[in-house]
């Protein structure tokens, strides 16, 4: 099975780090929803980050809009900052959401 990591932890009152990194594909979609599956009831601001990212795929693009869509309905300030290298670039101006996301790196 493919390797998949995260951190998610509170950062300040009220702020949410989300970190992930490894393998961001299907095979792991289950475990990073899990990880997704968190109370926001306190929280104001959350920031997203993908690091050391090895491969993405569309199944992580869906659960993450599903995610930035849920913090929005609640009010929720996001900041997304992806790692992102060409191929994942191109993966996501492909599938119309380059509107989610900046290149940071790479």
């Amino acid at each position: 099975m493919a390797g998949y990591n995260s951190l998610i932890k509170e950062t300040e009152k009220s702020k949410l780090l989300i970190q992930l990194s490894g393998e961001l594909i299907i095979d792991n979609i289950e475990n990073i929803k899990k990880d997704l599956t968190i109370d926001l009831f306190n929280i104001d601001e959350i920031t997203f980050e993908t690091l050391n990212v090895d491969l993405m795929d569309m199944s992580f693009v869906q659960v993450l809009e599903s995610f930035i869509n849920t913090c929005s309905e609640g009010d929720k300030r996001i900041i997304l900052r992806l790692s992102l290298n060409e191929a994942e670039k191109a993966l996501l101006e492909k599938t119309g959401f380059q509107n989610y996301f900046v290149q940071t790196k790479n």
